[in-house]
This record gives structure tokens, sequence and C-alpha cells, in this order.
């Protein structure tokens, strides 16, 4: 019987990481679906499937949406928007960030593949400076980094600085 138990529970594990690996390729925003209107970049959300090892950990850690993040990135008390988007075969990590009165989209990093083992989180400043060797630059008014995990590589801290996202430093992540 606890075999059988087994057997179902993760039948029904498999199940959920799949759907939840098929609505990622449809993961939407209020933020996101201002951008692509006002913006008219022809970017869109990337139409794949995240590699197993990433699949497995998005049903252990209940990740819906592994490639983008919606926070107050810049302190301002309105939502941001971070994420992968692909547009004629590239794809970017973009930012649209809320500014006085209007967004700004700025590309923050390129990638030559479609990186299937990466997902986006955020966490405070004050903790991602813990998490960094580096000292922390001082008078900035971000509110949360942007974390960029690898699985199998480290994970990479992103900030505002006032100007757009800049890669901060690299951690040893939990992957």
């Amino acid at each position: 019987m606890p075999f059988i138990r087994h057997v179902l529970t993760l039948l029904i594990t498999c199940n959920a990481v799949s759907i939840s690996a098929e609505e990622n390729s449809k993961c939407q925003s209020k933020l996101f679906d201002r951008f692509i209107k006002v913006e008219k970049t022809g970017y869109k959300l990337p139409n794949r499937l995240p590699d197993e090892e990433l699949q497995e950990r998005m049903g252990e850690f209940e990740i819906l949406c592994p490639w983008q993040v919606e926070i107050d990135f810049n302190n301002d008390q309105q939502r941001d928007w971070v994420g992968l988007v692909a547009k004629d075969n590239a794809t970017v990590l973009l930012a649209y960030i809320s500014g006085v009165g209007n967004y700004k989209s700025t590309i923050v990093k390129q990638y030559t593949g479609f990186p299937r083992e990466t997902h986006f989180d955020y966490m405070p400043v004050q903790e991602a400076a813990l998490m960094s060797k580096k000292k922390f630059p001082e008078g900035k008014k971000a509110r949360f980094a942007l974390i960029e995990n690898k699985i199998g590589k480290p994970s990479t801290i992103y900030i505002w600085n006032g100007e757009s996202m800049v890669r901060f430093d690299d951690f040893k992540g939990s992957y």
C-alpha cells in the first residue's frame, strides 16, 4: 500500500509540474500587458518550457512563472516588471521600471540561447548585500534586488542604480 501511495503522489506531482510548465508560457501581468500596448517593441513572452530540473524545482518551491518578477524594485511605491522576452529568435532580460508619470524599458541582459535552467526571484536589497562580497552602493534607493538563479551555477544579483537594472554581484546559489 505505501508503494501505491508513493506512485500516486509521484503521478500527481508530475502532472502538477506539467501544468505549471504549460501555464508558464502564458504567464501574464497587467504591467506586462501595458508594456506590450504602450511600447510596441514586438517583444513577447517566450513560449518555452523549463528544463527538467527546473520543472522539478517549480513543483517543489511552487514557482509558477520562473521567467518574470513583478515588484517595486526602485522604491517608488509602484510595481515594476522584469522578465525574459523574445523577439526574432533572440532572448533578452528586460526591465520595465516605473518613473515619474511613466515607465521606462531597458535591456538588462542578452542571452545567446534560451536559459531554460534559469529562474528569477527577488529579495530585499539588504539581504542581497549580505549574500555579496562587495560593498553595497551608498545612496541607492533600490528596495529589492533581482536574483537570477541558474541551476548548477552561481546566482546573479541585479540592482536598480537609478537609471537601469545592473549586474551587482554573483553568489553561490542554493541550486
